[in-house]
């Protein structure tokens, strides 16, 4: 299914606020936070637990239409990239919150 990887290095305020806008511009997406030192998205079950947890049926597709949002909960994004792809596969959108200070580059 579709990704987006997105980042501002430049503006803290739109790399948190325009993750969202594209996530509610796809209609029903997840907002996943790669920015180990974020505490942008609080709420819900973090990256990290699923990581540590192993993901539920319910986290690998949305159970109803809108914007679901995973924070980050400290962990390294290379170590989940099973997971990602998992999240990736499972979800109509998916929109990757990554650090202001993110290189860019063929990755993105």
């Amino acid at each position: 299914m579709p990704a987006i990887a997105i980042w501002s290095p430049e503006d803290e305020v739109l790399g948190t606020v325009a993750p969202l806008g594209l996530a509610a511009a796809a209609g029903t997406a997840l907002v996943v936070d790669l920015d180990r030192g974020s505490s942008r998205y609080p709420a819900g079950p973090t990256l990290a637990d699923l990581a540590k947890e192993g993901p539920a049926r319910e986290d690998l597709s949305p159970s109803r239409r809108g914007v679901a949002v995973m924070g980050n909960g400290g962990i390294d994004p290379a170590q989940t990239m099973d997971l990602l792809r998992a999240l990736i596969d499972g979800w109509p959108a998916v929109v990757l919150r990554l650090p202001g200070d993110h290189g860019g580059g063929d990755g993105a």
